[in-house]
C-alpha cells in the first residue's frame, strides 16, 4: 500500500526551485493531483496556510479532486529565515520558536483552511520537517492526528509519538535525491529530510524513478506502508511533470490512502500494508 505525499509552497518564499519553475507551485499541485487521479492514485499535498490564502480559486478546484486531502505545512514557511535559524532554534533552541508564537502559526494555518476552503486541517508536515519538544502536542490540541516529518529507512512503519500517528517517509524523497534545476552532482549530507542512506549524488530521473518503484515493491512485499514525498515544484522544474506521471502510472492499480487514513487504519489496530 502507497501513501503518496507533496508539499505546496507560497511563492513568496522565492526557493531555487520556483526560480525555475513555470507558473506556481499551486498550478503544479492542481496538475499534480489531476495526473494521481486520473490513475486513481489518493494523494495527500501539504500546504502553507500563506499559499492557501493566495491562491485559493487553485485549491479550491485540488480539494474538489477524489482522493486529494489537503494538510497543513506551517503558515509561512518557516520565514523569515534569520528569525527562524537565529532566534529561536540557536537562542532557544526550538526548531519552531517559543510555544506561544508556535502555537499561533498552527492556529492560523488551520483558520486559512477553514476560512477560505471550509476545511479541517487533520494531517500535517512542517516545513523541512522541522519540529521541536512542543509541536506534536500542540498539533494534537488543534485537531491534527496524522504527521510526517520523520524520515527513515525502508523498514519503517506508522508509530504514535507524543498523542499523534507518525507516518515515516520510507522512499528516497525527490528533492533530496533526484537532479533538477540547480540541485546536480553530491548529495550533501545536511539534506533538509535528513533521511538515512540517501544516494552519494543527486540521480538522474530514470535512475531516481527505478529505485523509487524498488523501494516501494520492497516495502508492499513485507506488507508495509510506503510512504513517499514528491514535491509538484520538483517535478515541474525537472520535466514539465512528466516523470510523475510515469511515476503514477507505474503505482496505478496499488492501493493507496490519504495520511489521515493511514494514521486513522493504524490507531484502530488495523493493517496498512
Amino acid at each position: 500500500m502507497i501513501c503518496l505525499t507533496g508539499d505546496v509552497h507560497h511563492m513568496a518564499m522565492r526557493t531555487l526551485d520556483q526560480k525555475r519553475l513555470a507558473g506556481t507551485e499551486a498550478g503544479a499541485a492542481l496538475r499534480y493531483a489531476e495526473i494521481a487521479a486520473a490513475k486513481g492514485i489518493k494523494v495527500t499535498l501539504f500546504a502553507t496556510g500563506r499559499v492557501v490564502v493566495d491562491e485559493t480559486a487553485a485549491f479550491l478546484a485540488i480539494a474538489r479532486l477524489p482522493g486529494l486531502e489537503l494538510g497543513g505545512h506551517g503558515f509561512r514557511g518557516r520565514k523569515p529565515r534569520w528569525l527562524y535559524e537565529g532566534a529561536f532554534r540557536r537562542l532557544l533552541g526550538r526548531a519552531n520558536g517559543p510555544r506561544f508564537y508556535q502555537a499561533r502559526e498552527i492556529a492560523r494555518t488551520v483558520g486559512a483552511f477553514r476560512e477560505r476552503l471550509g476545511l479541517e486541517v487533520r494531517a500535517w508536515r512542517d516545513h523541512a520537517c522541522r519540529h521541536d519538544a512542543n509541536t506534536y502536542r500542540l498539533l494534537a490540541s488543534a485537531g491534527i492526528g496524522a504527521v510526517s516529518n520523520e524520515s527513515a529507512g525502508e523498514e519503517a512503519d506508522p508509530r504514535r509519538d507524543s498523542g499523534l500517528v507518525s507516518l515515516p517517509i520510507n522512499v528516497w524523497p525527490d528533492h533530496d535525491c533526484l537532479a533538477h534545476g540547480d540541485y546536480s552532482g553530491s548529495v550533501p549530507r545536511s539534506a533538509s529530510t535528513g533521511a538515512p542512506r540517501l544516494p552519494a549524488r543527486y540521480l538522474p530521473a530514470g535512475e531516481w524513478l527505478t529505485s523509487v518503484l524498488g523501494q516501494v515493491d520492497r516495502i508492499e512485499a513485507r506488507n508495509g506502508l510506503a510512504i513517499l514525498l514528491v514535491h509538484p515544484a520538483c517535478m515541474g522544474v525537472l520535466d514539465d511533470l512528466a516523470t510523475f506521471a510515469s511515476l503514477c502510472a507505474a503505482l496505478a492499480g496499488r492501493r493507496s490512502v490519504t495520511a489521515t487514513e493511514a494514521a486513522a487504519a493504524w490507531a484502530a489496530g488495523s493493517p496498512v500494508g
